[in-house]
């Protein structure tokens, strides 16, 4: 018993610190009546966040402060993913980090939602630190190796999920983790790609004085009037319909990010990871117009990304990109 009462702030901060680790699906809950679906592998999944919160109390300080806000942290960027995209962070938009600037940007939307979580941030860790400190808790020497075999153990359930997709029924941090850890495995292993036959590339003799592609940046043809959208927000578009040199159809993205979709498009390939294209230039479409005897301009409202660099400085004579 005696034992038992040596541990006792131990369980009571345990405690403390599973309500701050679940707070984000809390507010996340109250704000989208669909942000979760709770059930009993929920309720079993806050009873292992108890069991890992326990084992950052038998830490040092430091290391009970730096875990306890990491996974704090993962809650609420899952619940600021939420409120800009109203789905969960998957595997691969952890690869959308490389285009920072453009998040950046793109962020101002949700400026309310970042500030109020900024400073709920700031309120949990000022009352977890005056928590631990009024709580004299007990620390083990050994209590980073039941961590680290914890951790082990959950990694190598979480490997088993290779097509994982996050749940409403999961806890928000452990749909982060557990995406986060997939995509670093995934960013470890090898590329393999296919082998896939080589396009034949006809030259079509029919010439055309100027042609303009317009490309855009995360357009939906479904939320468009020249498509059928029942809102007039294609105004100009809709005078050029019955133009017989003007063209438009539907189409799907090759690709779920800019460094995907744009070079699917422009070099035409009709597989995503067809990565033999991009080398040999075969399909490139202003290398193409080149050939024809086309003067090429590139004209963006974006700097040039890594994944257009190689496309578009070989083969265009005029290059514009600008931010504003």
């Amino acid at each position: 018993m005696t034992h038992l009462k040596q541990y006792k702030n131990n369980v009571i901060l345990a405690l403390v610190i599973t309500l701050f680790i679940i707070l984000p699906d809390i507010i996340g809950s109250l704000k989208w009546s669909h942000y979760g679906n709770y059930d009993l592998l929920t309720f079993l999944e806050i009873i292992f966040t108890y069991i890992v919160a326990y084992i950052f109390t038998l830490l040092p300080i430091i290391y009970l402060i730096g875990l306890s806000f990491v996974l704090i942290g993962m809650g609420f960027v899952e619940v600021l993913y939420y409120a800009f995209f109203y789905t969960y962070m998957e595997v691969f938009d952890w690869s959308l980090l490389s285009e920072a600037e453009d998040i950046i940007g793109s962020l101002k939307s949700i400026e309310s939602y970042i500030i109020v979580m900024m400073i709920i941030l700031a309120i949990l860790f000022i009352t977890l630190y005056y928590t631990i400190k009024h709580f004299k808790k007990k620390t083990v020497k050994h209590a980073k190796y039941y961590l680290l075999i914890l951790l082990i153990l959950y990694s190598l359930v979480v490997y088993n999920q290779k097509n994982y997709f996050p749940k409403n029924n999961h806890l928000s941090y452990i749909n982060i983790s557990t995406t986060l850890i997939l995509a670093g495995i995934h960013a470890l292993q090898p590329e393999k790609y296919k082998k896939y036959k080589p396009y034949k590339v006809i030259k079509n003799h029919h010439s055309i004085p100027i042609v303009v592609v317009i490309m855009g940046e995360s357009l939906n043809s479904t939320y468009m009037n020249i498509f059928g959208y029942k809102q007039n927000d294609t105004p100009l578009l809709d005078k050029l319909k019955k133009d017989t040199n003007f063209k438009y159809f539907h189409a799907i993205s090759g690709g779920v990010n800019t460094e995907v979709s744009v070079p699917t498009f422009f070099y035409i390939k009709r597989e995503p990871d067809n990565i033999q294209l991009l080398k040999d230039n075969s399909t490139n479409i202003l290398k193409l117009a080149k050939n024809n005897g086309y003067k090429t301009y590139w004209i963006s409202t974006q700097k040039e990304e890594t994944s257009t660099k190689n496309m578009i400085k070989n083969y265009t004579d005029v290059i514009k990109t600008r931010k504003d």
